[in-house]
């Protein structure tokens, strides 16, 4: 992997060129975040290439802080290219969080999947409400609940979820 990045007082960017297995082409992936103490823009563009088809991945994202609440938005436009057919899909996200105090975040998010625009009904919709917990540097627990709904005639695409996690970066 290669990587080239800068930072800035108010700009960062990275890209970077990923070594695909022996006979497959390379993965490239770019983003550039523009920053103010209260807001942020920013767009990332990933390709990559190998013989069972192509995906080009571009997104623009933002921030913006109001207040006690910092609120996150993303639109990613997909595209598949194989020699089964082509699709065209999009992801959305919109979070909102609100720090309790120290190492206490509530979450409250929406995301939507169109998984192939091509195709009727298969739309998926998530909604969460999630309390963090980050006690010490690199770890992180979440408790949590989601809402699903999706493809009206699969029942796992459709349902309600109450999650625990614990994360451990490193």
């Amino acid at each position: 992997m290669r990587q080239l990045g800068v930072e800035l007082a108010k700009w960062s960017a990275q890209f970077a060129v990923i070594d695909g297995p022996e006979g497959a082409d390379d993965q490239l992936s770019g983003s550039a975040v523009y920053v103010q103490p209260k807001w942020r823009v920013g767009a990332s563009i990933n390709t990559s290439e190998d013989a069972f088809g192509d995906r080009t991945m571009q997104s623009i994202f933002g921030g913006l802080k109001t207040g006690p609440i910092s609120w996150l938005a993303e639109l990613s436009l997909i595209n598949d290219t194989a020699p089964a057919g082509d699709n065209d899909s999009y992801a959305t996200l919109l979070e909102g969080n609100y720090r309790l105090r120290k190492g206490h975040n509530l979450k409250v998010g929406y995301e939507f999947l169109e998984p192939n625009e091509d195709r009727d009904e298969d739309q998926q919709e998530r909604y969460s409400l999630v309390y963090e917990y980050n006690p010490i540097q690199f770890m992180q627990g979440r408790v949590g609940v989601r809402r699903y709904n999706g493809i009206p005639n699969i029942a796992a695409s459709n349902r309600d979820e109450l999650f625990a996690e614990l994360h451990v970066y490193f």
